[in-house]
């Protein structure tokens, strides 16, 4: 998944990714090109649940480089757990009286891990964009 002003780059380069099936691209599509909006629309509104374990990935979040070059850092299902508790909890210090609000250009689930930081500890989570509000 990528925005629409990085496929162009991605493209360049798709021939070389041998395990790329599909472009989605948010804000776009076309050719063989995906559109995020069509796929999303065009989906049900309920899915099967995953079935996993405390040890399965959760996401990849990626580092910034401060001890060479920036990587995925991997994130199992139980890290999310740690990670909201600690830093939800014990750093920012947010209650179910506080409010989170994201400002990310990409829908959920790329805002996922301060999402899942506000939810667990009761916060209400909104995010707004061009026409729409996920909350």
């Amino acid at each position: 998944m990528v925005s629409e002003p990085l496929a162009g780059a991605i493209e360049e380069i798709r021939s070389h990714a041998r395990f790329l099936e599909h472009l989605v691209v948010v804000g776009g599509g076309g050719g063989d090109r995906l559109a995020f909006d069509e796929l999303l629309s065009s989906s049900p509104a309920q899915r099967p649940v995953a079935e996993t374990n405390e040890d399965d990935l959760a996401f990849w979040l990626y580092t910034w480089g401060t001890t060479g070059q920036p990587k995925a850092a991997i994130h199992l299902q139980y890290d999310t757990v740690v990670c909201c508790e600690a830093f939800g909890r014990h750093v920012l210090e947010i209650a179910e009286q506080d409010r989170c609000f994201s400002i990310a250009k990409v829908p959920p689930p790329a805002p996922l891990p301060g999402f899942k930081t506000c939810n667990s500890q009761g916060v209400d989570t909104s995010r707004s964009g061009p026409g729409r509000r996920y909350a």
